[in-house]
């Protein structure tokens, strides 16, 4: 297994390669952390594959420091452009689904409530 240290996204494994973000390396417990999350996918994207990224820990931790470091926030894209090659990161594609349907699901049900709450007659007070 080949690592690559790349200027873009946290971590990813593409067939035999695992490319991680070189700010990593100022992280080790992270690094470490990325390096062993990508070792645990197989080659092709599976089912498994999509129930680790689920899985994956220390989110918030990632989250922070991508505030801190923006090139973190390409793991989001569900296309990431390497080596003149377009590769599909399914893992990103069913997060942000995932996303979009909560993000529907809370507006539907905000403007259903409301609309719920404009239909109500008002009483006066006694």
């Amino acid at each position: 297994m080949k690592i690559e240290y790349v200027n873009f996204g946290i971590g990813y494994r593409l067939g035999n390669k695992i490319l991680i973000n070189k700010v990593l390396k100022k992280y080790p417990e992270l690094h470490d952390y990325v390096l062993q999350h990508e070792l645990g996918h197989t080659e092709g994207m599976s089912i498994k594959d999509i129930k680790h990224d689920l899985s994956f820990k220390n989110q918030l931790k990632i989250l922070g420091l991508s505030i801190r470091h923006p090139s973190f926030l390409w793991s989001s894209s569900p296309i990431i452009i390497y080596n003149k090659k377009i590769h599909i990161n399914l893992s990103a594609i069913i997060f942000w689904i995932i996303g979009i349907t909560i993000g529907l699901l809370l507006v539907y049900g905000a403007s259903y409530y409301i609309s719920w709450i404009e239909s109500q007659p008002i009483k006066a007070w006694p």
